[in-house]
């Protein structure tokens, strides 16, 4: 619709290690192109202390995009995805086949958030993966042609960490939401999985990520509910809250956690 033809390349769902969301394929164009590829199994690699997904797929999506840049000529790579390790390919492939590159950030890459908290609670492999990002992240900069992010903090923090950037484009783009998802789930209706709305009680609900960081304002929204059922038992005794991960598995251990207030 906007003069783009794009080619999808992405890990094949087998290897993800994670429940997938099938009904997300609806929402894309029939005619879209994907490539999908394989990965070093997770059961294999973990026995070494090795679980990302970036780095088990690596080998797998650089031989595959190094075919499709050979095979038709794009006029730019686009990263778009969490799995950090596999943006510094941009500069791989604009060596090697001359096409630029853009890295859209939907979360910052190299952090030092653990580094000002040293008491904070610091997530497994954290050694690893800092210096890891620490390395690649400059490395992989020094050749980005663009950047897109969905907080205009992430696109400072890069400008002052490298210099170079506040030359090339930028743009801040937080997440949207089309139509064709609300069509496809009038077309394929999903149950509520959590409670069962009506049933008298008063429902809250938060959906994504629950970091470290959020700690603070959960704090004052659970002191601000006790103080609410103490003083008023009968209407705060109905509350129920629910914070809903974005991997949840039913009947299996995923990240979502029932809250009630009680």
């Amino acid at each position: 619709q906007f003069g783009w033809s794009p080619t999808v390349l992405a890990v094949d769902p087998q290897y993800v290690g994670t429940d997938t969301d099938p009904l997300l394929m609806k929402t894309l164009p029939q005619q879209l192109r994907v490539t999908r590829v394989a990965s070093l199994s997770s059961s294999l690699t973990r026995k070494v202390g090795l679980g990302d997904l970036a780095i088990r797929s690596f080998p797998f999506v650089w031989s595959a995009g190094t075919r499709i840049l050979e095979e038709t000529r794009h006029d730019l790579v686009y990263f778009s995805t969490t799995a950090f390790p596999i943006m510094p390919l941009g500069r791989i492939w604009k060596r090697s086949h001359r096409v630029p590159f853009v890295i859209d950030l939907q979360d910052p890459w190299h952090s030092d958030y653990y580094e000002a908290r040293p008491t904070a609670p610091r997530p497994p492999k954290y050694w690893f993966s800092y210096r890891l990002h620490r390395r690649l992240e400059p490395w992989t900069m020094a050749k980005a042609d663009g950047l897109i992010a969905t907080s205009a903090g992430y696109l400072a923090t890069l400008d002052q960490r490298y210099p170079w950037l506040a030359d090339k484009p930028h743009a801040v783009l937080p997440f949207g939401a089309s139509n064709v998802d609300f069509d496809v789930l009038h077309e394929h209706p999903q149950p509520n999985r959590f409670f069962a709305p009506g049933d008298g009680m008063i429902h809250g609900v938060y959906v994504g990520r629950a970091g470290a960081d959020m700690q603070p304002a959960l704090q004052t929204i659970f002191r601000a509910l006790r103080t609410g059922l103490q003083q008023n038992p009968s209407l705060f005794g109905r509350v129920r809250l629910h914070f809903i991960g974005t991997d949840y598995a039913p009947g299996q251990n995923g990240k979502q956690t029932v809250a009630p207030v009680a």
